[in-house]
């Protein structure tokens, strides 16, 4: 899709205006059909969501678009301002447009016409290569082509706009990996992805087979992994973007879980398709390093992925087997559902040999976290509250919010096992699962490291189509993580 900022609508392409219930317009009051559609508004009341054709022409044969947009806020925020983008998709999708221009040069909007673009961009993205394709040979993967956004300032928003191109597009790669089948993605073939996409992009990616993990120690990585027939990997990530090359890095740890069963602890049948997404933090952190390196961030940041598939079979780890991690400590595994907690141990064991600043990994990890904070907001834990912070702050700047939760010292001996030195669940009757699945992680980072754990279980996989994103992967955590990687790198 083509975005293009400009100062007035082209000839001949199709005018979308929000209206507000209070009567005000994305437009502005220059645009010389905007008494006709201020008329229009003021005679009826067009339904939040919903659109209507104006029967005016712009003098050029264009068609106006009147799109409801309920309740003005007083001040647009970023999420607001993606949301009244993606409802404008939504109408032109259903009318079929595929080239439109939106008035966004109303003086509330301000800086906010980057916003409407990006939200318009989210949502009009589709995930459907394995549908046949329409009839003029064109895939149907993005529903809009062309997309003109008529602000104030379009020299200035077009400049401003590349940093959110470049999130939306980072958004767009996460989606799509989480998107794909568990039988086209598989451990060889995401690491294949991530290497193929940042390689050329400057970001240095090494890739870890089955033998150098065994030869290394990452007993956990293997261990989860040995049910399956596909081998498992471990991809490090390195993008050096700061000026100082020496810098220390901040760390993102992802786990890539591509389909759980399970295991031998099996899953029920409803809904076990959704676990091919078990491997979308995995996703969101190749493609955070795709967004650093392509906006060309000024930030030291290193991501790892622990890739495996946790399959039935002769071969599978059972309820009971003790492993040794790559940190020596060993896990008794009590339930092998439990083993995004387990591939983790050894990746963030091994971030810290290379001394980084700040430690986040990012996993579905917790059914729990649904109980725990419901499926608008992920669940965050933390040792540091300065980094708690920015996370916290992130999340509200572009909606995507966490929920920090405590650790809770007296949960810790529950993790204690007779004859391992870690089991990797606690007893029955304790509950708290997300709190101890985190306390289980904080096992294997030095009380002395910087470290924050964003559980996106409960948000990760959208059960029917939201204002933002279709039916499937949300990838939410991706802006999260850009935004706070900002702050980061202008401290």
């Amino acid at each position: 899709m083509k975005v293009r900022f400009k100062s007035r609508h082209e000839v001949g392409v199709p005018i979308v205006i929000g209206a507000f219930s209070d009567g005000s317009l994305t437009s502005s009051e220059e645009f010389h059909l905007f008494k006709s559609v201020k008329r229009a508004v003021e005679s009826f009341s067009v339904p939040f969501g919903k659109a209507c054709f104006l029967d005016v022409r712009d003098g050029n044969g264009a068609k106006v678009i009147i799109v409801g947009l309920g309740a003005r806020q007083e001040v647009l925020s970023r999420r607001d301002a993606s949301e009244i983008g993606a409802r404008m998709c939504v109408v032109c999708e259903d009318m079929g447009m595929f080239n439109i221009s939106i008035a966004a040069d109303a003086k509330f909007i301000g800086e906010s016409a980057n916003s409407i673009a990006f939200g318009y961009l989210l949502r009009s993205h589709k995930f459907d290569k394995y549908k046949i394709k329409k009839s003029d040979g064109k895939s149907c993967e993005w529903s809009c082509r062309l997309l003109d956004i008529v602000t104030l300032s379009p020299v200035e928003d077009e400049k401003d706009f590349f940093k959110f191109e470049k999130i939306a597009d980072a958004v767009r790669w996460a989606r799509a990996m989480c998107n794909e089948p568990a039988n086209v993605l598989y451990p060889e073939s995401f690491a294949a992805e991530i290497s193929d996409k940042l390689v050329p992009l400057g970001v240095d990616v090494e890739v870890m087979g089955e033998k150098m993990l065994v030869d290394m120690g990452f007993g956990g990585i293997i261990g989860v992994g040995q049910g399956s027939e596909r081998p498992p990997r471990f991809v490090v990530m390195k993008w050096n973007g700061a000026k100082d090359k020496k810098e220390a890095p901040v760390a993102f740890v992802g786990k890539g879980v591509t389909f759980d069963s399970g295991g031998i602890s099996i899953k029920p049948s409803r809904n076990m398709d959704h676990m091919k997404a078990d491997m979308s933090g995995a996703a969101i952190v190749a493609a955070l390093m795709g967004f650093l390196a392509a906006a060309k961030i000024s930030i030291n940041a290193v991501g790892a992925v622990a890739l495996a598939e946790n399959m039935v079979s002769g071969r599978a780890q059972r309820p009971g087997d003790i492993i040794r991690s790559l940190s020596g400590k060993t896990i008794e595994v009590l339930n092998t559902d439990a083993e995004g907690r387990i591939i983790l141990a050894d990746a963030l064991y091994y971030v810290q040999g290379l001394n980084p600043k700040h430690i986040i990994d990012i996993a579905t990890l917790t059914g729990a976290a649904r109980i725990a904070v419901g499926k608008s907001m992920a669940a965050l834990i933390s040792n540091d509250d300065e980094l708690a912070g920015v996370l916290d702050k992130s999340g509200k700047i572009v909606g995507e919010r966490v929920c920090r939760l405590p650790i809770v010292d007296e949960y810790e001996k529950e993790l204690d096992s007779h004859i391992a030195d870690v089991k990797n669940i606690t007893s029955d009757g304790v509950g708290a699962g997300t709190i101890t699945a985190a306390m289980f992680l904080r096992r294997f980072i030095p009380d002395c490291s910087s470290w924050a754990h964003i559980d996106i279980a409960s948000v990760d996989f959208a059960d029917s189509s939201n204002i933002l994103c279709e039916r499937g992967a949300t990838a939410f955590g991706l802006q999260l993580l850009c935004e706070a990687v900002e702050k980061m790198a202008n401290v």
